[in-house]
C-alpha cells in the first residue's frame, strides 16, 4: 500500500510538472507572438510617417507632372495666399515655402533614423528619433493651422487639425507598444513638446 501510494504521488508530481512546462511554453509562445505583433505595428506606424514626410517634402521640390507623379504647385498657392493679405512681393512666399520644406526634410530624416535604429533593435534611440520626427511634424502642422486662421482657409484648418491629432495618437501608441513589456511607459512631455503644445 505504501509502495502504491508512493507511485501515485510520483505520477501526480510528474503530471503537475508536465502541466507546468506546457503552461510555461504556452505563455512564452504567446508572449513572443505578442512581441512580434507589437514590433509590426511600430514598423507600420514609422513607415507610414516616413513616406508621408518624404512625399510631402518631394511635393515641394517637384511641383510638375511626371509619369506616376503629379506634383502640386505650392509656390503659386503661397504667392496667392500672401497676395490676399496685400503682400505681393514673391520673396515672402519663397521664404515661407523654403522654411516648410526644411522642416519637412528634418521630419523625414528623423523618421528615417528612427527606422534604422528600430531595425538594429536599438529601441531607445528609435523612440527618441521618432519623438523628434513627431515633434517636428507637430510644429509644422501648428504653423499650418495658424496660417489657415490668418488666410481664412477653414476647410484646410480642419484637415491640419486632424493630422495634428493623428500624429499625437501615433506617438502615444508607438511608445506604449515599445514599453508595455517592461510596464514602463513614460509619456511625460519634454520641455520642447510642452512649448509646441502651448
Amino acid at each position: 500500500e505504501s509502495h502504491s501510494t508512493y507511485r501515485q504521488h510520483l505520477y501526480r508530481s510528474k503530471a503537475t510538472s508536465s502541466g507546468q512546462v506546457r503552461r510555461t511554453h504556452h505563455l512564452h509562445t504567446n508572449r513572443l507572438k505578442a512581441m512580434k505583433e507589437s514590433k509590426l505595428i511600430q514598423y507600420l506606424i514609422l513607415i507610414h510617417w516616413l513616406f508621408f514626410a518624404g512625399t510631402t517634402a518631394l511635393d515641394k521640390l517637384i511641383p510638375d507632372v511626371y509619369p506616376l507623379w503629379v506634383g502640386a504647385d505650392f509656390y503659386t498657392l503661397f504667392v496667392k495666399l500672401f497676395a490676399s493679405l496685400g503682400i505681393k512681393d514673391p520673396i515672402f512666399a519663397t521664404i515661407a515655402l523654403a522654411g516648410v520644406s526644411i522642416v519637412e526634410i528634418v521630419a523625414f530624416t528623423s523618421f528615417l533614423l528612427a527606422l534604422v535604429f528600430l531595425i538594429r533593435k536599438n529601441t531607445k534611440s528609435a523612440e527618441q528619433w521618432f519623438s523628434r520626427g513627431i515633434l517636428t511634424s507637430l510644429i509644422l502642422f501648428s504653423l499650418f493651422s495658424i496660417g489657415d486662421q490668418v488666410f481664412g482657409d477653414r476647410f484646410t484648418l480642419l484637415e491640419h487639425g486632424i493630422f495634428w491629432c493623428i500624429l499625437l495618437i501615433s506617438w502615444v501608441v508607438f511608445l506604449y507598444i515599445g514599453n508595455k513589456e517592461s510596464n514602463n511607459v513614460n509619456l511625460t512631455p519634454s520641455t520642447s513638446l510642452r512649448l509646441t503644445v502651448i
